[in-house]
């Protein structure tokens, strides 16, 4: 299933509509008439994330991830989103939402249109923001805290940012409150940590390979979760930090293979 046949809002210069009613077999809510659909900017990529990402799902987790893949793909956006990187956010909650139903689904949804009118705030598209402020809402109605989610800030916000979408440059959005706390990167499990490093990746053009492979040495010795947080959380040393990523990582992988070496035989 594509992109276009959830309609979901991207990042482009445009709006995107609402959801499409024989999508799935859950209701869909009337889609807004004043939205365009647009599919396109970053919205597209989520899909090479499954790829990165989806056979991680069925190993084991490390204590704090749920063993459905949405909750980490969930904490992995919240925690971009605290973060501020709005963008970067929705791409998590993408692989997830495409084949999410119910209230998952509508959660997502409305998430992921609310960072993509953050994202239009940041480019000045007030048109875009205001169009999805006005939309998200609709999607997030009713709904008490799924997934351990408290939407009412977010609500809120959206409400401030369709009558006045400069409010984003005066104050920053609310965060996203998780089972009552702010999320961060050190908070993710293996599956969130993968997740969140993979959508930087997409955003940044740094090697997903090298980062995942970091996620995987990850076991709680050593310099790899450290440094795959510090370069999810500290842009402006981004490009320092993944060098050291990049020089762990070849070592560690020259060491696995002079193992595995050693038991080789010479036909």
């Amino acid at each position: 299933m594509t992109v276009a046949n959830r309609t979901a809002t991207t990042t482009s210069n445009t709006t995107a509509t609402g959801p499409a009613a024989a999508v799935s077999d859950t209701p869909r809510l009337v889609p807004a008439p004043h939205l365009n659909a647009a599919v396109g900017g970053g919205l597209s990529r989520g899909r090479l994330l499954t790829a990165v990402t989806e056979h991680r799902d069925s190993e084991t987790r490390p204590e704090g991830d749920d063993s459905e893949p949405v909750e980490p793909a969930l904490r992995a956006g919240v925690a971009l989103y605290v973060d501020g990187q709005f963008h970067a956010a929705h791409e998590p909650w993408e692989t997830v939402w495409l084949d999410a139903t119910g209230e998952t689904e509508r959660l997502l949804h409305g998430l992921i249109q609310v960072t993509a009118a953050l994202h239009h705030t940041t480019e000045r598209n007030w048109a875009g923001a205001r169009g999805l402020a006005e939309s998200a809402p609709a999607y997030l109605a009713g709904l008490e805290r799924p997934h351990g989610v408290d939407l009412d800030p977010i609500r809120g916000f959206c409400r401030r940012l369709a009558a006045d979408p400069v409010v984003a440059e005066r104050a920053p959005p609310p965060p996203i409150p998780y089972h009552g706390r702010r999320l961060g990167f050190d908070d993710l499990g293996e599956s969130g940590l993968q997740r969140a490093a993979a959508a930087v990746a997409a955003e940044t053009g740094y090697d997903a390979d090298v980062l995942a492979s970091a996620v995987d040495f990850a076991d709680g010795t050593g310099p790899f979760r450290p440094l795959v947080v510090d370069f999810l959380g500290r842009a402006a040393d981004r490009r320092v930090v993944f060098q050291r990523l990049s020089e762990h990582v070849d070592r560690r992988r020259r060491e696995a293979a002079d193992v595995r070496g050693l038991f080789e035989t010479d036909e």
